[in-house]
């Protein structure tokens, strides 16, 4: 009978050992925390390999009892007939039925295979067994690949958690700290300066808007409507000059010529920062743009709450802001992959500007009824914005 400084010493070594992410991450009760190392002991069993110290270690970090790992232990060394192994392997595949915890079980298992020199092929009968979906198949057989890899790109990885969002995190904080440290490091610096220099000097095609080309100088839009774009920034001198506040709120951007643009700024941007990658950044630079947007929103519906002082419109004194999104806005569709032809909807902020400038000069019951028509109409603008965002970010995030 072991002494109480035997048992001293053992319960002090016990304390040694890490919970396994089983117990830590899923909280797995003891018939799949004891179906889980029966895995490995199986494993060990069919490879003919003597590794009884690892199996009571993992066995321990899993909280099994000592006495129980060792009485499992020996009974999968004795099996011997065909009926006690099935026995075994149906015992062990009856409390592993949980995704997360197959896909774990088989991440750990290939190293525990890989290091030990054992044959893979009982990682794909146990899938089989264990009745494994092809979703999860398929994502251990590249999971595997990158974290087994000398030399892991990140980009891979990033594609992988995008592809399989329903993968939990500790999945990758378990065997790939620092591909998933990168993959989530914070990239606000860097995204702000992307979105700045996209933001700078976007260029428009105005050949689609006839209408538009009474506001401009005939001759020179004659010559150069469908030829080449024209500067946003000519055009905003142009109009301005002529008196109008915002000519952003006018034209049809042209799909061509900003995707030209984008992917400049983009080359440029990768170059200076070979070390990041850049669809990391995008992700960070469109949660700025959300709140962007959300703060240009909130401002705006500010202007417009009843019984507010009568101004000079509301929309006018946000320009720059306004400029910002509608240029964003086209470049986070760009960057999912939204092709078609984007029409910003700023002439319904330059509906409900006028609208309030109109009524400026009313009696304040006729204005606080155009500024709830006005916040009616943000409303709704914010609505299409939100929708849209929601398929934005199924790409970013």
């Amino acid at each position: 009978m072991p002494s109480f400084k035997d048992k001293l010493k053992k319960m002090a070594s016990d304390k040694q050992i890490a919970a396994h992410p089983l117990v830590e991450k899923l909280n797995a009760n003891q018939s799949t925390r004891s179906s889980y190392w029966l895995a490995f002991a199986l494993y060990a069993k069919v490879e003919e390999q003597d590794l009884d110290a690892l199996l009571i270690e993992l066995g321990k970090s899993l909280k099994l009892d000592e006495s129980e790992i060792k009485d499992e232990l020996s009974a999968v060394k004795e099996c011997s007939s065909d009926e006690d192994f099935e026995s075994l392997v149906q015992e062990c595949a009856g409390g592993l039925t949980d995704a997360a915890v197959k896909i774990l079980l088989f991440a750990e298992l290939n190293q525990f295979g890989r290091k030990h020199k054992m044959s893979l092929d009982f990682l794909t009968d146990m899938m089989n067994i264990l009745e494994a979906a092809e979703p999860e198949k398929d994502f251990i057989g590249k999971f595997m690949k990158i974290v087994n890899s000398t030399k892991p790109n990140l980009m891979d990885f990033y594609d992988l958690t995008r592809k399989f969002p329903e993968v939990p995190s500790f999945i990758y904080e378990t065997f790939v700290p620092e591909l998933w440290a990168q993959c989530n490091k914070d990239f606000t610096k860097e995204a702000s300066e992307l979105l700045k220099k996209v933001s700078a000097k976007p260029s428009f095609d105005p050949s689609g808007v006839n209408w538009w080309l009474e506001e401009y100088d005939r001759d020179v839009a004659k010559n150069r409507a469908g030829k080449e774009s024209i500067s946003f920034l000519e055009i905003v001198k142009c109009m301005r000059g002529r008196g109008c506040g915002d000519p952003l709120l006018i034209f049809l951007a042209d799909q061509s010529a900003m995707e030209k643009q984008y992917k400049a700024v983009e080359d440029a941007f990768v170059k200076k920062h070979s070390d990041v990658p850049l669809p990391l950044v995008k992700k960070q630079a469109f949660r700025q743009y959300r709140e962007k947007l959300q703060t240009l929103f909130a401002k705006l519906k500010q202007n417009y709450i009843p019984g507010a002082e009568p101004g000079y419109g509301g929309i006018l004194e946000f320009d720059d802001k306004l400029f910002d999104i509608v240029v964003l806005r086209c470049y986070m569709r760009f960057s999912a992959g939204l092709k078609e032809q984007f029409l910003d909807d700023g002439w319904r902020f330059w509906k409900i500007d006028q609208s309030i400038e109109s009524a400026g000069n009313w009696e304040e019951a006729s204005l606080n009824k155009a500024r709830q028509a006005a916040m009616k109409e943000l409303t709704a603008i914010n609505a299409v914005y939100e929708k849209e965002n929601e398929e934005l970010s199924a790409f970013f995030n």
